[in-house]
């Protein structure tokens, strides 16, 4: 085989097949030292050219992502227009989601800043919209997290599980607003008009919980005093209960603390657990301490050890 054939031979049996890297390398070590280095020079000057094909196609794709957006407008204004001459004809609007659609955008037109500064509540329901003008119909939590981030949204938690732990939460909890599906997705219970209605507290692929037998509670002796239960105890007071032994082997991260507190049960049930849980730890300084690079520490063990 002449050294030309193959090299054109050896560079296809590359791009072709990536993960046999070693085969091609063998194929390239029987060859003379001469016609080694020119197959190997001729790879590199291919890749190098590769990449910055990718790199001067990536202007044009923006170009035409704009243009995309542009014409899903048209497209809402067209829709519009459609629905004001049915209206004005004594008909029903052919395109009920249109006016949706045209105020909250469409898939194409998610800017850097379309969820900056919105809440996750608001946020998820916007992209939600957004699917439905686009015909994507619902969402995973990981694609709803995913598409906020890359609209300017900016978690609580830098942890990307805690985050989309947090953004299933929003939706599970508000089921006045979203809908799961079975499969585990969630939409708007507007476009489920037939619904049956979800508990707040229902769990992902979690199985139903067996109903306990209703018993009468025991007389309590006279004089003797109770134990609250778990649900009785205020919030406030389990979290600080909690992170006093959690935090007794030495300090953790936040995004550790928070996974813990809702691996518990303690959080969860919030909108958004991981500022429910930062206010509780800058409101509790008597408690606990930050290190400055997002760890904390009970201040009682930095007071022990100084002592």
């Amino acid at each position: 085989m002449g050294r030309l054939q193959f090299e054109c031979y050896a560079q296809c049996y590359f791009w072709n097949n990536k993960g046999l890297w070693k085969g091609y390398i063998g194929r390239i070590s029987s060859l003379a030292e001469s016609s080694r280095a020119a197959v190997l020079s001729s790879l590199v000057n291919r890749t190098t050219a590769n990449r910055n094909m990718r790199e001067e196609m990536k202007p044009a794709i923006d170009a035409l992502l704009v243009d995309l957006a542009d014409q899903e407008k048209q497209v809402v204004e067209t829709k519009l227009l459609i629905n004001r001459l049915c209206t004005r004809s004594g008909m029903e609007a052919m395109f009920p989601d249109a006016a949706a659609a045209a105020s909250t955008g469409t898939i194409g037109s998610i800017r850097p800043d379309s969820f900056y500064g919105k809440v996750l509540n608001t946020a998820a329901r916007e992209y939600l919209e957004m699917r439905k003008a686009a015909n994507l119909g619902p969402a995973t939590p990981r694609e709803v997290y995913e598409a906020l981030v890359k609209g300017g949204y900016a978690p609580d938690t830098k942890d990307e599980t805690n985050a989309i732990i947090s953004v299933r939460a929003t939706l599970r909890k508000n089921s006045s607003v979203f809908h799961r599906l079975p499969n585990g997705t969630y939409g708007l219970l507007s476009w489920y008009p037939n619904a049956k209605p979800q508990r707040d507290d229902d769990e992902d692929d979690a199985p139903a919980r067996p109903k306990k037998k209703a018993h009468k509670p025991a007389r309590k002796a006279k004089g003797a005093t109770t134990t609250p239960t778990a649900d009785a105890v205020p919030k406030a007071t389990r979290i600080r209960n909690e992170l006093k032994v959690f935090l007794a082997n030495g300090k953790k991260a936040k995004s550790v603390i928070l996974k813990h507190m809702i691996d518990t049960g303690i959080l969860g049930g919030e909108e958004d657990p991981g500022a429910n849980l930062s206010t509780y730890l800058s409101r509790s300084k008597d408690l606990v301490k930050n290190d400055g690079e997002g760890n904390w520490s009970l201040v009682a063990a930095e007071t022990g050890a100084a002592a």
